[in-house]
């Protein structure tokens, strides 16, 4: 463990403890790159510095067109898909050691199972290849889920709706200043940016599902590609809106995805999918590259242990969760960053208490 916590710079060993599902992936293609092409090192660089968590890119995968991002940060952070765990003391600051946007890195193999990450200034992180799961992709999110528990008025959109409102009663702060409007939404009387939007992914699923059945959904939603400019241009004109490392905008979008590609309904699910590629897209140009990088993460429905154990509840069928559980979670989720939580958590209950009811109406009158 690295015991540096004054305010000059210094050297650090640091020594990884696991990793989440995305960063496994891009440490095995780090991995897989230095042992095909026998190389000593490949060159990374630091996105972003904060006290206890460091953005790096790394090298760019073949077929891609952004370099991937991990994020290292000490054991006391929540895991999240990026997040590799460092053995840090609870005072140690990344601001501390020399760190800043820019820096560079070299990976290198210090043997057949272990990567070391050296830093310009002489700080390592020791990665142990033993430690990464073989099968990083596998989902371990919550469950799909039935897109008919969300029926206009039932049990669980009246939670939900509750929900909100008691945020808004107690005044937590979102980035984008959404969480009034989606407790009280209305077409007719609300913020315009949040009306396109919330219509759009309306459309969205209405297009994709209206007149289909699940048997010839796999072939139908191909002709969603490219989505209609109606449908992309107010959802993608959010992606980058709001400051910081993760704008309010890209968090939203993040939430809102997050609970539509759990629906156990491909119709949904793939046009749900469709509307990510072209988020991940438009974000290369329009946002930070943590932010994209997240939100690459969202479309593969990976979250924050905080989001994940949120968004489960939200959408579990078997048991009700209490107001108190419902609560208790959204404030875990809300402490996370700034306004980071909070304007996920408004994407999440926009998806649960608008859009899925709207689809599902919809789709009763077809019947």
């Amino acid at each position: 463990m690295c015991p540096f916590t004054t305010s000059s710079p210094g050297y650090c060993r640091l020594k990884a403890t696991e990793a989440g599902a995305g960063a496994t992936e891009a440490l095995w293609h780090i991995h897989t790159l230095l042992d095909k092409d026998n190389r000593l090192a490949v060159s990374g660089r630091v996105e972003a510095v904060f006290d206890r968590t460091l953005y790096l890119s790394l090298p760019v995968p073949d077929g891609e067109d952004n370099p991937p991002l991990i994020a290292l940060g000490g054991p006391s952070l929540r895991p999240g898909p990026l997040l590799v765990h460092v053995d840090t003391s609870p005072e140690f600051s990344f601001r501390n050691i020399g760190m800043q946007r820019g820096t560079p890195c070299d990976v290198r193999r210090r043997s057949s199972t272990e990567i070391i990450l050296q830093f310009n200034g002489g700080s390592t992180v020791d990665i142990d290849t033993t430690m990464l799961s073989l099968l990083p992709a596998s989902n371990n999110g919550p469950p799909l889920f039935d897109v008919g528990c969300f029926t206009p008025g039932s049990p669980r959109v009246t939670a939900h709706r509750e929900l909100l409102q008691w945020h808004s009663n107690r005044q937590t702060p979102d980035g984008l200043g959404w969480l009034n409007s989606v407790s009280e939404y209305h077409p007719s009387a609300t913020d315009s940016q949040l009306k396109a939007v919330i219509s759009a992914f309306i459309d969205l699923l209405r297009s994709a599902g209206s007149h289909q059945s699940q048997s010839d959904a796999v072939d139908s939603v191909g002709t969603l590609d490219p989505l209609p400019t109606d449908i992309r241009g107010p959802i993608c004109e959010l992606v980058g809106r709001g400051p910081g490392a993760t704008p309010s905008g890209d968090d939203f979008l993040a939430g809102m995805l997050l609970v539509l590609l759990g629906v156990n309904d491909v119709v949904i699910r793939d046009a749900a999918r469709l509307m990510g590629q072209s988020l991940t897209t438009v974000a290369r140009d329009r946002t930070t590259n943590v932010s994209q990088a997240l939100l690459k993460q969202a479309c593969l429905r990976r979250c924050s242990r905080p989001t994940s154990r949120l968004l489960r509840i939200l959408t579990q069928v078997d048991d009700r969760p209490s107001a108190e559980q419902l609560r208790e979670r959204s404030l875990t989720l809300v402490d996370t960053g700034h306004t980071s939580g909070a304007d996920t958590l408004v994407g999440m209950l926009a998806a649960t208490t608008i859009v899925l009811p709207s689809v599902v109406q919809q789709r009763r009158r077809y019947r």
